[in-house]
């Protein structure tokens, strides 16, 4: 018998393997590196993916890879048998984007729409493009909505609305609300105010467990237009 005192480090390079992903590619700093050595995994999710899970097969573990950096990088430390396994999952939807071409069906024209955003169903009520975004307007008694009958997958942490740039100077010709249900019925709600300066304007609701919103024009005449409306989740 007898008791090992030192032990000289290898410096032999021991192998970096890659197992095929899908959804997705992941990049290393090394192909080969010694034992105790430090690599650096670089994911790239496809579009609409996200990662699931880095792990490392060293033979007698399989390690999970450290995240060390916002841009979906890891690392792990090498051994004698090094096999990155990487998985990439859906990516979990965090807004709603609603623009005239996905909730207008019929260009420059005031009509009723359906459509399905999302996964989230929309009616457009009294709306048109003639070239400048979702136009809204009130006129002959009837005012343009837009709003959800089925719920938003999470719930709502706020409203971004852009106008279109070339808006005219106009205030609060928009009103948004939110609920628990539908909002066919309701009129009225936080009213949108456009200054003709700033082109972006966020509504927050009063609580963030709704899932269902509508914003509409007031009874007041003139039109309002949108470049977008973003419906924005709570994520945490």
């Amino acid at each position: 018998m007898g008791i090992m005192t030192a032990h000289a480090a290898t410096t032999n390079k021991y192998s970096i393997t890659k197992e095929t992903a899908t959804n997705g590619t992941f990049t290393v700093d090394k192909e080969t590196a010694t034992y105790g050595e430090t690599v650096t995994i670089t994911t790239t999710p496809n579009e609409g993916y996200s990662v699931d899970t880095v792990k490392v097969n060293h033979n007698y573990a399989n390690e999970s890879a450290t995240t060390v950096t916002a841009d979906s990088s890891y690392t792990f430390t090498v051994t004698c048998v090094n096999s990155i396994t990487v998985t990439f999952k859906a990516a979990e939807t965090n807004s709603l984007i609603l623009t005239s071409s996905n909730i207008i069906s019929t260009q420059s024209a005031y009509g009723n729409y359906d459509s399905t955003v999302g996964g989230v169903t929309i009616k457009a009520m009294g709306c048109a493009d003639y070239g400048n975004g979702i136009q809204m307007r009130y006129k002959n008694s009837v005012a343009s909505a837009v709003y959800n009958t089925s719920a938003t997958p999470k719930a709502i942490k706020n409203i971004v609305f852009t106008f279109g740039k070339s808006q005219s100077a106009t205030a609060e010709l928009t009103y948004v609300a939110f609920g628990a249900a539908s909002l066919a019925d309701t009129t009225t709600g936080a009213a949108v105010t456009y200054d003709g300066t700033e082109h972006t304007y966020t509504i927050t609701p009063d609580a963030a467990t709704y899932t269902f919103f509508k914003f509409g024009h007031t009874t007041t005449s003139g039109a309002v237009y949108f470049e977008s409306v973003v419906i924005n989740y709570v994520t945490a």
